[in-house]
């Protein structure tokens, strides 16, 4: 090859080095970029065992990031640590050298502008404030004191896409005051010294970047439910609300939360019992929760714990309590329709010891899926699916003399025939139970 080929060769090789190039990234800088419809990678530096946080934010796109080794091998990744549709992964870098770090979309392809953050976490106090979050590794700091100066009903909350979150909360004595292996903790605490505990469900002494976490302690605002009433919350803002209500033992209760507003809410509640144990589990779609004629097992007061899917609620809401009374099905049907509203519906089945029953469940919309199941207090009798039918019929027969429950639910979210127009339309479901041979 003559010289000048050999020159052009070179020239060619650095261009096409340059462009392959990865930009980089140092702990300290912020850098805004921009991506058009593939992940962008940067390079960063760092040492064994520092502290790396990198956060990334966008407007444009749900935004994740993922972070490799200096041979290409996965370490990390997260998409909305950080709240919203902002991602934050945090490592104990394992070797010094050269990481990748990706930026990329949780949903399609990243298309639009954001900004990328790197810093090296300090080392934790050890000390929390309400409404502060801290920062820290399950395998650095996972214990911290939290102070009140007068009762507060506080919420514990555990963010980490690492490990599955125990919340541990103990008093000035060592006594357990509270524990969730929810990453979500509501305890109504006395004014004094806690020590707060974040632990990994399901220990992992192999895990090798330090299983980063966010832990958050709310004061939370807590409203009282009346019976026949509507109550609004101004909840706006917050990590969510606490909802209480007085039940006694054989009430059917209906309860809906509601968004105020037309946005895109996304929350659901869990309701605690009166030994503060999960009662329910809210249904629903992203601006409505609810349950729908739900037995009280146990008299008190239970706790109605709204949560937001992403870090903040980003509406306020409104509460409806109601006493319900038993929808009992016989050889007449029933019938209910079931719109983006009203997905379930609870029925009393009344039967005796030795007889057999057909339960018939017949829909004007077969483009939309249909479950039902029949249950006592501890087992599942029977169940059944209706898909891309008009009916179905379930036998069984009674082990004793008793009332059943029947749950019937619809599935709004999936259509049997995306080119049916009725895909999106309401389905009115009619049900009925007769005595078979």
């Amino acid at each position: 090859m003559s010289r000048i080929g050999v020159a052009i060769f070179s020239l060619l090789a650095i261009i096409s080095s340059a462009a392959t190039q990865q930009p980089t990234l140092a702990a300290g800088q912020t850098i805004q970029g921009t991506a058009s419809g593939e992940a962008v990678s940067y390079t960063i530096t760092g040492e064994a065992g520092q502290n790396l946080i990198i956060t990334a934010s966008s407007d444009a796109f749900d935004i994740a990031l993922e972070l490799y080794d200096e041979d290409n091998v996965y370490l990390i990744g997260d998409d909305n640590t950080a709240g919203g549709s902002s991602a934050q992964l945090g490592v104990i870098l394992p070797d010094s050298g050269s990481y990748r770090v990706s930026v990329l979309s949780y949903y399609d392809l990243p298309s639009g502008p954001f900004t990328l953050t790197a810093e090296t976490l300090a080392a934790s106090t050890g000390v929390m404030t309400l409404g502060v979050p801290v920062r820290s590794f399950l395998s650095v700091a996972p214990q911290h004191t939290l102070t009140l100066e007068q009762d507060t009903a506080v919420m514990f909350t555990v963010y980490t896409q690492t490990f599955s979150p125990l919340i541990r909360v103990l008093d000035s004595t060592g006594s357990q005051a509270a524990v969730s292996d929810g990453g979500r903790l509501y305890a109504p605490l006395k004014a004094g010294t806690y020590s707060v505990t974040v632990e990994d469900f399901y220990p992992d002494t192999t895990a090798p970047v330090g299983r980063y976490f966010v832990l958050t302690a709310d004061a939370m605002i807590v409203t009282p439910l009346s019976y026949g009433a509507t109550t609004s919350v101004e909840a706006a803002g917050s990590r969510g609300t606490i909802l209480t209500f007085d039940a006694q033992e054989g009430d059917l209760i209906n309860l809906r939360v509601n968004a105020a507003d037309d946005s895109l809410a996304q929350f659901s509640f869990i309701v605690y019992g009166p030994d503060n144990v999960i009662a329910f589990y809210s249904e629903g779609t992203e601006r409505t929760a609810y349950l729908q004629r739900v037995p009280i097992l146990q008299s008190g007061t239970y706790v109605v714990d709204v949560a937001p899917y992403t870090q903040l609620l980003n509406t306020s809401i409104t509460a409806t309590l109601e006493k319900a009374e038993r929808l009992v099905l016989s050889s007449t049907p029933t019938s209910s329709v079931f719109t983006s509203e009203q997905l379930s519906e609870r029925y009393t089945v009344n039967v005796e010891a030795g007889r057999r029953y057909r339960l018939s469940i017949e829909t004007d919309n077969p483009a939309r899926p249909v479950t039902i199941f029949v249950q006592d207090a501890a087992t599942q009798i029977v169940s059944g699916n209706l898909f891309g039918g008009n009916g179905i019929s379930l036998t069984f027969t009674a082990a004793e003399t008793t009332a059943y429950e029947a749950v019937l639910r619809v599935d709004l979210s999936y259509s049997y025939d995306t080119l049916d127009e009725n895909a999106t339309q309401p389905a009115n479901i009619t049900v009925s139970i007769e005595e078979i041979p």
